[in-house]
């Protein structure tokens, strides 16, 4: 019988506080105690949903706040893909929040502690986290455009605050991409 390989348990990771979105971020944390960085990627990411749900609506374009915060080029192009991977590959329905909404999803909150690891250099508990969401196969392609939204937003210096007493990561560019990203025009 040929060996077989177990995938990792990612349960026992849930008891680190780094990789629980309710240690970092707890039921009730409001939009108002976000910091830059995290208020840009939540209202993105809303109005991102909003406009696929509601394209009629009138809603502001979500783009317009990487736009003020210089991250054009492969920090859309990467927000935009990682968003098509969990749309299309979402094990479960992921819970987010109206544009207008004050408080910050479980879901908003695993979104934010993905890039905070990413931003801190600890991949594994990325992908651990995006396990929640996603399929393995899927898990790893949505883990490289993630890193390059990480990457993006250091470059722009809008780094993650820490929580729960991590590290906060100095500003430089850390991550390499398998391949060279780019955007078509």
């Amino acid at each position: 019988m040929p060996n077989s390989f177990q995938r990792p348990d990612f349960r026992a990771d849930f008891a680190r506080p780094e990789l629980d979105p309710r240690a970092a971020y707890p039921a009730g944390t409001g939009m108002t105690s976000l910091r830059t960085a995290e208020a840009l990627m939540v209202v993105a990411l809303r109005l991102w949903t909003a406009h696929r749900l509601e394209p009629d609506a009138g809603h502001p374009d979500w783009r317009d706040g990487f736009l003020a915060a210089d991250l054009c080029g492969v920090g859309v192009a990467c927000f935009q893909s990682f968003l098509g991977i969990l749309e299309t590959a979402a094990k479960r329905p992921v819970t987010l929040g109206r544009p207008r909404d004050r408080m910050l999803t479980d879901d908003e909150a695993r979104l934010l502690c993905v890039i905070r690891s990413l931003q801190s250099e600890r991949g594994h508990d990325a992908t651990a986290l995006l396990a929640d969401w996603l399929p393995p196969a899927a898990a790893r392609i949505a883990l490289d455009y993630v890193c390059g939204l990480a990457t993006a937003l250091c470059e722009a210096r809008l780094v993650l605050p820490a929580r729960e007493g991590a590290s906060q990561p100095t500003l430089e560019r850390r991550f390499i991409h398998r391949a060279d990203l780019s955007v078509v025009h």
